[in-house]
């Protein structure tokens, strides 16, 4: 609508640890309503911090293809 204004958030490294390993359900739904109403920005950074973090390729997989490209 014309004039309504979409929240920008940037999600940081460690957030979105905790969102993909479910450690918090607060954390989780709060990402999940951001995901929903907001635009949410990654930095390259935070692609490459969450990509050397992870011990899988079924991780990276999430990673890459689920949630930033």
């Amino acid at each position: 609508m014309k004039g309504d204004k979409v929240l920008k958030v940037l999600i940081d490294t460690s957030v979105w640890i905790d969102y993909f390993k479910n450690r918090d359900d607060n954390v989780s739904q709060r990402v999940d309503e951001i995901l929903t109403f907001s635009d949410v920005y990654v930095p390259k950074v935070v692609i490459a911090e969450l990509i050397q973090g992870a011990k899988s390729e079924k991780e990276i997989s999430v990673i890459i293809i689920e949630e930033f490209i």
